[in-house]
Formats: C-alpha cells, sequence, structure tokens
C-alpha cells in the first residue's frame, strides 16, 4: 500500500485585505504624476510656518516627549527635532529643487515634471517622476525617513514607508498632522520580518507589487533581506541601500594648538550626543601633524573629562523603564535568554 502525502494548502495572503491603500496605489501613482511639481513645492512651503506656530510648537513637543519615552537620547532628539523644521525651510527646499548642478530645473520651468530635455540630434532625456517608492526606515531615527518621504512627494511619487514598530506611529502622526496634501500620498506598514506571520507579508508585498524604487535605511541583514525577495519583482525596482556610516574626524595640530579648549568641546559632543542616531558620531580620529610640533596630551585628557561631563544619569523612573524593556526586546528578538 502506497500513501500519498500533500503538503497542507496554506491560505494565500490578499494584499487587499492586508493594507487599505492597496487598491487605490495605480490612481494615485497617475494623479500625482499629472500634477505640477511647482504647487507640490508650495505646499510643503508652509509645513515651516506651521511648525513655528503654536500648534506646530506642540506637535514637535508631543513628538520630543514620544521619543524620550521610547528611550531616543535626549540630546539627539533635540538635534533632530531642530533639524527637522530646517528641512522645510523655502530656502532649503529651493537649494535642492532650484540647484543648477542637478539639472531638475530645466524639466518644470513650465510646470511640467516630464519635459524632454535635448542635448543633441541624436541625445536627449525625460525627467519624470519614479512612480512608488517603497522606504524601509531604520528604527533609531526618524529624520532621514521623513526626508526621504517629503522629497518623494515633491518629485511626484506614491510613498509606502514600512517602518518598525518603535518609531511608525511617531512619523505617521507627523505626517498626518501636517497642513499638507503630502499625507495623502503616503502609506505605512510595520511589518517585523523576525515574525513568522508578518514575514510573509512582507515577503509578498515586497515581490508583488510593482515598485520603482525601494529605499532601505539598514545594515546588512535588512539590506540581504530586501534585496533577496525583491529579485523575483517582475517590475524590477531600483534599490537604493543606506547602510549605516560611521564618522572619521580628522584634525591639524596647528589648529589644535590654537583651538585646543573649543576642539576638545565640540568632539566630545558630537561623540556623545547623537550617539550614532545619525550614523554622524565621529568612532575613529586623527591628528595631522602638519606643523612638526609636539600634540598636546592635555587634548586626550580635555576629551576625556568633556566626554564624562556630557554624560548624566536619569532618576526617572518611567524614562529607565522605557529603555529597559527596549533592551528586553531586542534581547528576546535576537534569541537571547532574559
Amino acid at each position: 500500500m502506497i500513501n500519498f502525502f500533500k503538503k497542507k494548502h496554506e491560505k494565500d495572503i490578499n494584499l487587499t485585505d492586508k493594507f487599505d491603500w492597496f487598491q487605490n496605489l495605480n490612481k494615485e501613482k497617475i494623479r500625482l504624476a499629472e500634477g505640477n511639481i511647482q504647487e507640490r513645492l508650495l505646499d510643503v512651503k508652509v509645513i515651516h510656518k506651521f511648525l513655528k506656530s503654536q500648534e506646530g510648537k506642540l506637535l514637535l513637543k508631543s513628538i520630543f516627549n514620544q521619543m524620550i519615552e521610547i528611550g531616543f537620547p535626549e540630546n539627539s532628539t533635540k538635534i533632530e527635532l531642530d533639524l527637522l523644521i530646517e528641512i522645510f525651510l523655502p530656502q532649503t527646499l529651493d537649494d535642492i529643487f532650484y540647484n543648477p548642478s542637478n539639472g531638475l530645473k530645466n524639466s518644470f520651468d513650465n510646470g511640467s515634471f516630464n519635459e524632454t530635455i535635448i542635448i543633441n540630434n541624436s541625445y536627449g532625456y525625460i525627467t519624470a517622476p519614479r512612480g512608488l517608492v517603497l522606504i524601509v526606515g531604520s528604527s533609531n531615527t526618524i529624520l532621514p525617513v521623513i526626508t526621504s518621504m517629503i522629497l518623494s512627494y515633491i518629485s511626484g511619487n506614491v510613498t509606502v514607508c514600512q517602518l518598525s514598530k518603535i518609531n511608525c506611529n511617531i512619523i505617521s502622526n507627523f505626517i498626518n498632522s501636517l497642513p499638507s496634501d503630502c499625507s495623502k500620498f503616503f502609506h505605512f506598514t510595520q511589518l517585523d520580518h523576525k515574525d513568522l506571520n508578518e514575514n510573509k507579508t512582507l515577503k509578498k508585498m515586497l515581490k508583488e507589487i510593482p515598485w520603482d524604487v525601494i529605499n532601505v535605511w539598514g545594515g546588512e541583514d535588512a539590506n540581504n533581506f530586501y534585496y533577496l525577495n525583491t529579485a523575483n519583482n517582475n517590475n524590477r525596482p531600483n534599490i537604493l541601500n543606506m547602510e549605516p556610516l560611521t564618522g572619521i574626524v580628522l584634525i591639524q595640530n596647528s589648529y589644535l594648538k590654537n583651538n585646543l579648549n573649543k576642539t576638545t568641546s565640540d568632539l566630545a559632543s558630537a561623540i556623545t550626543e547623537m550617539g550614532q542616531q545619525l550614523c554622524s558620531s565621529p568612532t575613529e580620529g586623527y591628528i595631522i601633524n602638519d606643523n612638526n610640533k609636539e600634540i598636546e596630551a592635555d587634548f586626550f585628557i580635555g576629551l576625556v573629562k568633556s566626554i564624562e561631563g556630557n554624560y548624566s544619569e536619569f532618576n526617572d523612573y518611567e524614562i529607565n523603564y522605557f529603555k529597559l524593556d527596549r533592551m528586553v526586546t531586542y534581547a528576546q528578538d535576537n534569541n537571547s535568554q532574559v
């Protein structure tokens, strides 16, 4: 007697049931691409005035409190939110989109973002929205994700953000509170590829949605996962990976001699305040002996003292609880015994 065993059929994942935005992606893509880039620029420029208003300040204060409760360093959170306001400065946006070096201005002088630029009789190019963008954000910061989203919207792309459960609500609440049409073209997911059920949904999302660009902010593990699963996408999206970087500081000895205290203080702040939140904290340093004189030993002593002085213990039990809970979750996710 021969027995035949058939593998139990798994119920197929329906992306329409999982995501309420899924069915409207193509309509949104067409609608946004047909819009005027200069109108979108003006739409985003209004945000800076809002963030400086009383209502905007309350929003930023709320975000600050949420980030501190989760466990983000206080100093780096202040810096990050200050930079967030600067992103929406009209001058900053003009410097990005009207910079002669990138040639974008040639494509939307008349409000059109898909005008053919003729180089000669044989060659030309078209600057146009890519269409559908997936941004995979890191969990230790909010600034790069929001920056990428805003630039994607201005450029005429519909954007889906795959975020960590740690900061997804913070980012989505911020975006949805802005006096701008941009929120209509942003969608959010918070799927964990380490969770068995969520992993299957995320893989299907990567393989079957016709992405045009996938922008991954993360380390080797994240890059490998997204590269591997996007390889089977018939739309062949471009993948841009933003791997974690590290800062290297170079100091000229001639400068150090005349600016010892300032250099010590500035370097200590750079090392401690950001804590690698934005990949900008120096982890290596070199002194260039450009004047062939002895390097000040006081510099190293002063640096250590300044770094120690920048650290402070938190007496707030609730803040310590959130930080501890965050570390326990991280350890458990990595199969550690807690």
